[in-house]
């Protein structure tokens, strides 16, 4: 990797500490081996800086009714010590309240949008329950980064029947305009990701778990030709700390799949500057913490 390049990681998960011993504990039970998990917050955040990360999306997502504002409170007081770090929010279609929580971190704290992990809270992108939290997003301008792709789930587990690309489409013609993030380059159905980026401008993809996947039993040469066709709407991501590969390994896998140098800034920073851009984010670090607007929900 050249040192003059900069580096964006557009997905990154950290959680408070119990929580994400809770989830450690899910990935222990079905089989991944994790060499980063159970480390104090400074060591992932001093792992990505010495990686080079300058900026980072900050993915939450919720497991649970009740916990969202409790996680995104964390979320915005996380970002205002660490102000390279871009506050996305966290919601649970079994609130009452999606709207005041997305009013509160949307607009009061300018989080950048908003993460939802289909497979965990087992909708299906286009259930009418989400069609709130989108409402919200696409009114005020913000990204939605929603891992709506199969991958990594096999069709027997329960997870993946809350998973498909083609279920977003219905959401992309309610809200046109929303702009999307989808992860893992919408794996594991790739071609189907490539039909929607061509049709749909405001998509996008990252690169986080595949890229360098020992485990992805997929044609090195068809990412490249995908991120060489759709360049402009891919985005550098890691998925770290919830990795069983390196993410240093991520950005040699790059540097070979798109060797030419202008390509790979767009992929590894200025598609998720843009992006970022143009939410018209306010940094969280002058955004006050009103707790009298985010009380726990616990």
């Amino acid at each position: 990797m050249d040192v003059h390049e900069r580096i964006w990681d557009a997905h990154i998960h950290l959680f408070p500490e119990r929580l994400f011993e809770a989830i450690w504990g899910w990935f222990e039970r079905v089989g991944w081996n994790i060499p980063h998990s159970r480390q104090p917050l400074g060591f992932y955040l001093r792992f990505l800086q010495d990686m080079g990360v300058e900026k980072g999306f900050l993915l939450p997502y919720c497991h649970k009714p009740g916990m969202a504002m409790e996680l995104n409170r964390w979320v915005h007081s996380v970002s205002r010590e660490n102000p390279w770090l871009i506050p996305f929010a966290g919601v649970h279609p079994e609130d009452e309240d999606v709207a005041q929580t997305l009013s509160t971190c949307l607009g009061a704290w300018g989080f950048a949008g908003v993460k939802l992990q289909l497979a965990v809270i087992k909708y299906p992108a286009d259930h009418p329950d989400l069609y709130p939290a989108y409402r919200e997003i696409y009114d005020r301008g913000k990204l939605l980064v929603i891992h709506a792709g199969t991958a990594p789930y096999a069709p027997g587990q329960e997870e993946f029947q809350a998973l498909g690309l083609r279920r977003i489409l219905p959401v992309l013609d309610t809200f046109p305009g929303l702009k999307v993030v989808i992860p893992h380059f919408g794996l594991y159905e790739l071609d189907l990701a490539q039909e929607i980026l061509d049709s749909s401008p405001n998509i996008y993809v990252d690169t986080s778990w595949a890229l360098a996947n020992p485990k992805l039993m997929f044609s090195d040469s068809k990412l490249a030709r995908f991120m060489s066709r759709h360049r402009d709407r891919v985005l550098f991501g890691t998925d770290f700390p919830i990795l069983e590969h390196s993410p240093l390994d991520m950005l040699e896998a790059l540097q070979q799949l798109v060797p030419v140098p202008r390509d790979r800034h767009r992929i590894l920073w200025e598609n998720a500057r843009e992006l970022w851009a143009s939410t018209q984010y306010e940094n969280p670090v002058h955004a006050p913490l009103h707790e009298g607007s985010a009380k726990s929900q616990n």
